[in-house]
């Protein structure tokens, strides 16, 4: 990976979408430049499909087994996400929220825990 280019697209980015509010999280990803300039930039959700990912048995030094994750190719997924845009070559950029925790259903949900006898 050719940090420095990669660093020069990301300060370009975020110059551009500064300022940032208080809170806000934005994930930038550049693609493998090595495969030639990026095709431009995307603004796509998360993926949720994930990669196809496998483990491959290594020895270390004391003759222990260990398992590195390797990745493959994205999965398929319906629509443009950072994952399949990222394979395409695009730079991706995707709004994240830092609090992952669904306020909207707390109160449901302790209604439920409260009738749960341990």
């Amino acid at each position: 990976m050719d940090f420095e280019k990669a660093a020069f697209y990301c300060a370009k980015i975020l110059k551009k979408l500064m300022p940032i509010k208080s809170g806000d999280v934005i994930n930038i990803n550049i693609p493998l430049l090595s495969a030639g300039e990026p095709k431009g930039v995307k603004v796509v959700p998360q993926s949720t499909g994930g990669l196809h990912e496998y483990y491959i048995a290594q020895k270390d030094e004391q003759s222990q087994t260990l398992f590195q994750l390797a990745g493959g190719t994205h999965r398929s997924e319906i629509s443009s996400t950072d994952t399949t845009a990222l394979a395409e070559g695009f730079i991706t950029i995707t709004p994240l929220v830092a609090d992952m925790t669904s306020h909207s259903k707390m109160a449901d949900l302790q209604s439920q825990v409260e009738s749960i006898s341990l």
